[in-house]
């Protein structure tokens, strides 16, 4: 019996329809509960004899059947049952969706649905999970010759197809010449080079180095290299010191705009947390306002992020991984404790910005015109151009310059027994008068005076866990150079009536070893730890009344 069945888009008419379908009818109604998609897909066997119950349509017989359950379009394919229907706004059964989102990815001998995330990031995702959170996608409803139904599910319809992506790795590779088999997660830059005018971005570069031309030609090398040997670490780190308001964040936004795995963290979490996933596709990483906040854990994992090549990726409930490393960091800081530059330290280029600009913020006035540049100018694609094309072929990148602001970071990172003999030297602190005696016109410290001077500095600074004998004496050596100086000095520098000694040279001669034994720094940089120093300056010798030259003595 022919049926009156009302044409629609979504609803394409069927010819019969027995009793057994129908039956499976009720049975799919009467089912699992079922969500409420814009259309449900229907795919009929094309051996079945299909008739509608008399004088009804096959719109009134779902509604009758399924008024709550299944309220929307009901699009139903006809045969050839392989030809699904055409994809509509409406049709949520279409695995090409999934397959442009996830991949399969085959890991530490675990099979993972993977994706990428907003960031650039990746998303690892257990099978079963996937196909619990993807279970709504079973709106296309296979009724076979029998009359018998069976949901087919996205997910798994994901898995099966040969269209799926499928990958026995990971890794991020600026380079791009790993195997097909492997995924590479390195999108590269966000903009496309064009030459343009980058006057504004360079006053902001010159403005955050304070004007020095050594400090901006450096910079600016630095920011070269990272777009032109993305996959070559610099092993050097920038350090952005100075007052908020000034053009720090106004610089990431436009390298922002530029690299497209970015990330701006605020907390140190992703350092020294548990998981750290969230690094796996870093490339320029924005340490805003000091997360290191003196964490011995940050630090060490800081200088590893900065030098190594490889570092260890943990996720939840999986297992960790190692994965290339080509990140680049900018720290940026109001605080006097930016970053952990220990001594001798080569990993940091800390610079005190100038405050020219701050609160410039007016459509008129520089960081609005920044702005204004970036989004309506092309300052970003102008700057990447310049950037390419700067030539940075005689730069050592891992040879920043040693600046005050580098130095200041490094003092405070100074160990108790460094701190201790900075201040010696420095004339911040004075020896007791039983510490100190002279022989042929040298300072001679008694050994267990001056362990017990510490032992007092350490009370006056509330310092509790207070070093040894034996590190005081291996920290002087290392600094005045002892066994440069005398063979078993240990032993033999001991005076009949006050006991073992240490034997040290004039004040200048300590300053010079001590910049360049503790600091790594040379002569021009001296007066940045001791802003006292002068070329002929000598330790007391029992002649000077100088205050400067009492500094051992009581």
């Amino acid at each position: 019996m022919e049926n009156s069945i009302e044409q629609d888009e979504h609803i394409e008419p069927l010819e019969t329809f027995d009793d057994d379908t129908e039956n499976a009818w009720d049975d799919l109604m009467e089912g699992e509960d079922m969500p409420t998609p814009k259309s449900i897909p229907l795919t009929i066997a094309p051996d079945s004899q299909n008739v509608a119950p008399e004088s009804k349509t096959i719109r009134d017989y779902l509604d009758e059947k399924a008024p709550v359950k299944a309220k929307g379009e009901f699009v139903i394919a006809t045969p050839p049952s392989s030809k699904l229907i055409k994809p509509t706004s409406s049709n949520t059964f279409n695995i090409r969706a999934l397959q442009e989102r996830y991949s399969m990815l085959m890991m530490n001998g675990k099979t993972r649905v993977v994706a990428k995330n907003h960031r650039g990031g990746i998303e690892l995702i257990e099978v079963r999970s996937f196909h619990d959170f993807y279970r709504y996608l079973k709106e296309n409803i296979v009724i076979n010759k029998q009359g018998n139904t069976r949901p087919e599910y996205a997910s798994y319809k994901f898995m099966e197809d040969a269209g799926t992506r499928r990958y026995l790795g990971l890794t991020f590779n600026p380079k791009n010449d790993q195997p097909p088999s492997i995924w590479n997660l390195w999108e590269g830059w966000r903009v496309q080079p064009k030459e343009g005018n980058v006057e504004l971005a360079l006053e902001l570069i010159r403005s955050l180095c304070n004007y020095n031309d050594e400090h901006i030609e450096y910079f600016l090398d630095w920011l070269a290299h990272m777009v032109q040997k993305p996959w070559e670490l610099p092993e050097t780190a920038i350090v952005l010191r100075g007052e908020q308001g000034i053009g720090k964040g106004t610089l990431m936004k436009m390298l922002s705009r530029i690299v497209f795995h970015y990330l701006h963290l605020s907390s140190s979490r992703p350092l020294v947390g548990s998981f750290n996933g969230i690094l796996a596709t870093a490339f320029l990483v924005f340490c805003d306002e000091s997360i290191w906040g003196g964490s011995k854990d940050a630090e060490g994992t800081l200088k590893a992020l900065i030098t190594e090549g490889e570092h260890t990726i943990n996720e939840k409930n999986e297992k960790e991984f190692m994965i290339e490393n080509y990140k680049r960091f900018i720290f940026a800081s109001n605080e006097d404790w930016a970053a952990p530059v220990g001594t001798k330290d080569r990993r940091y280029f800390v610079l005190d910005c100038s405050s020219k600009y701050k609160g410039q913020t007016g459509p008129n006035q520089f960081f609005g015109k920044v702005d204004r540049a970036l989004k309506d100018d092309g300052l970003a694609e102008a700057f990447l151009h310049f950037l390419m094309n700067r030539d940075i072929s005689k730069r050592n990148m891992r040879d920043a310059p040693k600046t005050k602001g580098y130095v200041e970071l490094m003092t405070k990172s100074f160990d108790t027994t460094t701190r201790f003999i900075c201040d010696l030297i420095g004339g911040v602190h004075d020896l007791s008068a039983d510490t100190v005696f002279y022989h042929a016109e040298k300072s001679r410290w008694v050994r267990n005076k001056l362990y017990a001077d510490m032992l007092a500095w350490c009370d006056l600074h509330a310092i509790r866990h207070k070093p040894s004998s034996t590190d005081l004496g291996k920290t002087l050596s290392k600094i005045f150079e002892f066994d440069r100086q005398k063979d078993g000095w240990r032993n033999s520098w001991k005076d009949r009536d006050r006991g073992y000694f240490y034997e040290v040279p004039d004040r200048t001669t300590a300053m010079v070893l001590f910049a360049k034994n503790v600091a790594g720094i040379g002569h021009d940089k001296i007066t940045t730890i001791f802003p006292e120093y002068e070329p002929k300056q000598r330790f007391p010798n029992g002649k000077s009344e100088s205050v400067k030259d009492k500094a051992f003595s009581s």
